[in-house]
């Protein structure tokens, strides 16, 4: 494609023609570049800096919250930060959720599958037990 004299080009592809504007950095970018989230555009440089700073969301806190009830008090509530973790990893790949919320959604990943893991052998020691209880002679 061959871009006319004076049309304003992409600043990443000079080849390219540019067709909007960085909403944070001013930047042209083509078609290529071009990342939006609802009506905002961004160049690619300027998406990857995009909330990497500031509190984490509420949804993550929350995953972190029930991991930690489950792995001690509640165990369905495991289950629940697990669903949590994965509602947030959909909402921060599509730009709906801070990137700060990276650290407290995989540590609400990691205790909450401790927390199965954990309950799953504290039923099976429990089956166990009582398995030997009602076989043993005594």
């Amino acid at each position: 494609m061959e871009v006319a004299t004076g049309a304003t080009r992409c600043g990443t592809h000079p080849e390219a023609l540019a067709i909007d504007t960085c909403s944070r950095c001013g930047a042209f970018v083509c078609e290529r570049c071009l990342v939006l989230i609802g009506e905002e555009a961004f160049c690619a440089s300027c998406y990857a800096r995009r909330d990497v700073s500031g509190p984490a969301s509420l949804r993550a806190a929350m995953a972190l919250l029930c991991a930690g009830f489950g792995l001690f008090f509640v165990p369905p509530l495991s289950l629940l930060a697990l669903l949590l973790v994965w509602l947030e990893r959909r909402a921060i790949a599509r730009g709906d959720a801070p990137r700060t919320s990276v650290a407290e959604i995989r540590a609400a990943k990691v205790v909450a599958w401790v927390g199965l893991v954990l309950q799953l052998l504290g039923v099976g020691a429990i089956a166990a037990w009582s398995w030997l209880l009602a076989n043993l002679d005594l």
